[in-house]
């Protein structure tokens, strides 16, 4: 009786086991993702650059457009003032999408959260908004220094609802004569950033 076995048959090829595959997916997953997320977040700033340069050339158009009207007399004039104003309303309207001049918002949630934070012996003095409200400094005066400490951790506690974080804080000695006191009294100046 002869037996015969087939070396180069099924048996020979290797597979892959199902193990490999399920760790591959996870990696491929990994990998596509991310370049997927990133190219839509491209696709989005690439749209928004091609709005804006259009609504520049809008802008450079109404702007020869205007030249062009003041130097012929007639009623088009009017006309052409009324066509400007709209395009230069929506060249407005995009820089506040772009965050160039704030938000729509305005600066009224910064007032409402400065206010809600009142400290016995400190008062503001100044505020300033900069960077499309992406900055914020407060400029003060206290009769104590550290509750101008206890008043920042406050101030940034309260700030990062709306993600700002004043990392800098100046103090400096202001002395100021009260009326009416014999002497005068030891304020304290600040500055949040």
């Amino acid at each position: 009786m002869t037996q015969h076995i087939n070396l180069l048959g099924r048996g020979s090829r290797r597979r892959i086991p199902r193990s490999a595959w399920s760790l591959c997916l996870p990696l491929v997953a990994g990998l596509v993702l991310p370049l997927g997320l990133w190219g839509l977040r491209g696709f989005a700033v690439a749209r928004t650059v091609q709005e804006q340069a259009q609504v520049q050339q809008q802008l450079q158009q109404a702007r020869q457009q205007l030249a062009m009207a003041t130097n012929r007399p007639g009623s088009r004039v009017a006309e052409s003032v009324d066509s400007l104003r709209a395009r230069a309303r929506a060249a407005q309207l995009l820089r506040i999408r772009l965050a160039e001049l704030g938000s729509s918002a305005g600066y009224s949630r910064y007032f409402d959260a400065l206010a809600s934070l009142s400290e016995p012996q400190i008062w503001l003095t100044g505020i300033e908004i900069g960077r499309g409200d992406r900055s914020l400094n407060l400029h003060g005066q206290a009769l104590d220094s550290s509750r101008v400490i206890s008043y920042s951790k406050r101030v940034n506690a309260r700030l990062t609802d709306f993600g700002l974080v004043l990392e800098g804080l100046e103090i400096g000695a202001v002395t100021a004569a009260q009326p009416g006191a014999a002497g005068p009294q030891d304020l304290v100046s600040f500055k949040l950033y």
